[in-house]
């Protein structure tokens, strides 16, 4: 089965991500800073679509303890935590930004929650290092 994304918003399709227990549903990030969300049943139209990052949104990575949780990492050199569960007052899906942190690593291209440890994750960059960062220390994520 081919999809084809023929909005030139969703063109340059930097990664994919599924949820980890929610079977249909995916992400795709992309190189105008969009993070999009669909339900594989219908692909045909996205559940969200998003400006998450200000350059190329690179990498994605849902926490595989915490269903609403996912990372974002940018050549903006911003990493970012959503809540990809939050709905706007009209009452459309609409992911929230809960936290941001500069992780010091230049253009991020990489990024993975811990599986065993729900809050930490890590990521990397065009400086040729790791950045792990505790999001558990962000009182927004608490």
């Amino acid at each position: 089965m081919k999809h084809q994304l023929n909005k030139p918003l969703y063109k340059d399709v930097e990664s994919i991500q599924w949820h980890p227990t929610m079977e249909h549903n995916l992400v795709l990030t992309t190189e105008s800073g969009h993070l999009v969300g669909f339900d594989a049943r219908k692909f045909t139209k996205p559940v969200f679509s998003i400006q998450a990052h200000q350059k190329a949104c690179s990498a994605a990575s849902f926490s595989s303890h915490i269903s609403n949780m996912i990372a974002t990492v940018g050549t903006d050199q911003y990493c970012k935590i959503w809540d990809v569960h939050h709905v706007n007052p009209e009452g459309v899906p609409e992911p929230k930004c809960v936290s941001k942190r500069n992780l010091k690593q230049g253009e991020l291209f990489s990024v993975q929650f811990y599986e065993d440890i729900p809050w930490v994750l890590a990521a990397g960059g065009s400086k040729g290092e790791v950045a792990i960062w505790d999001t558990e220390e962000s009182e927004t994520i608490k």
